[in-house]
């Protein structure tokens, strides 16, 4: 099932354009990626929502603690996918990472 187009904004890295999102799951924000109009493989990176999780109450939800995906970051997770073996032409499951410090970490 391809991303929504509503709620996803697209990115060209070389030559490919690639739909992306960020939505929460279970207490943790997920990228999502996929290749733009090839019903491939999806690509899914597990990032923690603040950047300090141990701040004070009303310090821990404001928007100054948030974890922010930028183009610049965006492009950078895809290209690092690709590196670790995402093929998102290929058909099957999601490539799973983790994103710590905006560096892949395959599970």
């Amino acid at each position: 099932m391809a991303l929504s187009k509503k709620k996803s904004r697209l990115i060209t890295v070389g030559d490919i354009q690639y739909r992306w999102l960020v939505s929460t799951n279970s207490g943790k924000n997920v990228f999502v990626a996929e290749q733009e109009g090839v019903k491939g493989c999806r690509m899914e990176a597990y990032f923690d929502r603040y950047k300090n999780k141990f701040a004070g109450p009303g310090l821990l939800k404001s928007k100054d603690n948030l974890v922010i995906i930028k183009p610049g970051d965006t492009a950078s997770i895809i290209l690092q996918a690709l590196d670790h073996g995402w093929t998102p032409e290929a058909k099957g499951k999601p490539v799973v990472f983790d994103l710590k410090a905006g560096l892949l970490i395959p599970r």
